[in-house]
């Protein structure tokens, strides 16, 4: 087969593509540049310039794909509820849909099999996310205090990040979580902590 030339997002995507559809197909432990190029129709020495690994281009690949079916990152997300518990109900329903893209089956995968140098680039993905989860939650109390649903000061990072590792674990470990819990958590564990937390003037 004729390799095309492509070049920039193009061949990029055409990479991702790849390494998602043989993640998905024969597991992370069989993945390899070679096979990747020849799905991508590409060369492998294109791949090596980019990624050092495979693991590498997989969590790359990962996170282009969450970005790009949601528009952005979590905290690029315009906010437009009314409410506390509208905006904590908009960021999580988008939350839940970016990690169920990234798909249970993947991550058990990639975390049931990585090296410690592996370690380092997940540790840095979670890292990442945690600094995109912080900075989520704090335009949502931002516009509770501009409201008065909240009083001034800051959350504590444990309340901050409780409700994104409380998703992360129903999606990853146990495989979905539906609205219903969502609002329960929101409703019965959010905003009582929260208004505990920063009681209204």
């Amino acid at each position: 087969m004729v390799k095309m030339r492509r070049h920039g997002s193009e061949l990029e995507a055409a990479i991702y593509t790849a390494a998602l559809e043989l993640l998905k197909e024969d597991g992370f432990s069989a993945l390899s540049f070679g096979k990747i190029a020849t799905r991508a129709n590409t060369s492998k020495s294109v791949i090596y310039r980019r990624w050092n690994t495979p693991f590498e281009l997989i969590i790359s690949a990962v996170q282009a794909q969450i970005i790009s079916e949601n528009n952005g990152r979590l905290d690029q997300l315009t906010l437009n509820g009314k409410t506390l518990e509208a905006d904590l109900s908009q960021l999580f329903k988008r939350l839940n849909i970016s990690l169920s893209s990234f798909g249970a089956l993947s991550v058990g995968n990639l975390i049931g099999e990585v090296s410690q140098q592996q370690s380092e680039i997940l540790r840095k993905m979670i890292n990442d996310a945690t600094k995109t989860d912080k900075n989520s939650i704090d335009k949502v109390i931002l516009r509770a205090q501009h409201r008065g649903e909240l009083g001034p000061g800051d959350l504590p990072e444990t309340l901050q990040l409780l409700p994104f590792e409380w998703l992360r674990y129903h999606v990853f470990i146990g495989g979905g979580i539906d609205q219903q819990k969502i609002n329960d958590l929101i409703n019965l564990v959010l905003i009582p902590s929260y208004k505990n937390e920063l009681p209204p003037k």
